[in-house]
């Protein structure tokens, strides 16, 4: 996934930065005090309010929320601090805005497909899968009784494991028998995609 100019990011950290403020905290662990004197520099903020941020004991995390309230950065944008990181050259610590960004870009490609998915799935057929799944009892009145039990049926089966962003395979077959053609086009669209983004870093 990563191309042969980039270290590749530990899964560790994949897991913990898929919130904007896990994304704060472990920059924050990163920047040290000449890092902020630089992208403060870069970012044109006041020498003074620099100053007075690099010098108190909470350094990076005040220059990260200077940075946030300027709005240089917001939950659904890092980019021009990913930017500033790669130009100045601050460690590898562009990898962490980057892979912010593309858990971002991918989660939300994957709530979409489930939201589109689930309005192919009849309540009748829900009920169907929960059982071909092996759904609990517990989960699945949970499912049946929602305001929208397809949806509550994909979620339900991606933190059982069997679906996740990067493969909705196991849905085909299933999909498949119950004739829902073009359910099962939306999955080929999706996996395309995932796959594609997969690939694409290698061909740059």
């Amino acid at each position: 996934m990563w191309s042969s100019r980039e270290v590749p990011v530990s899964e560790e950290l994949l897991a913990s930065i898929f919130t904007f403020s896990n994304l704060k905290e472990e920059l924050s662990s990163k920047l040290t005090q000449t890092d902020c004197g630089k992208l403060g520099s870069y970012f044109s903020l006041p020498p003074d309010q620099v100053k007075t941020i690099i010098t108190s004991p909470l350094y990076s995390k005040n220059f990260l929320l200077a940075l946030e309230e300027r709005g240089f950065i917001h939950p659904s944008n890092v980019n021009r601090l990913t930017v500033a990181l790669t130009e100045l050259k601050i460690n590898h610590t562009h990898l962490v805005t980057e892979t912010y960004m593309k858990l971002r870009d991918q989660e939300t490609e994957y709530d979409r497909f489930l939201a589109g998915l689930s309005a192919h799935l009849a309540f009748s057929i829900t009920v169907k899968l929960c059982d071909n799944f092996e759904v609990t009892d517990m989960n699945k009145k949970t499912v049946i009784s929602s305001q929208n039990p397809g949806l509550s049926f994909l979620l339900t089966i991606d933190k059982m494991g069997i679906i996740n962003p990067s493969d909705v395979s196991k849905l085909e077959t299933r999909l498949e028998e119950y004739r829902l053609l073009q359910a099962v086009a939306k999955i080929h669209e999706y996996q395309s995609l995932v796959l594609y983004d997969e690939i694409k870093p290698q061909d740059e």
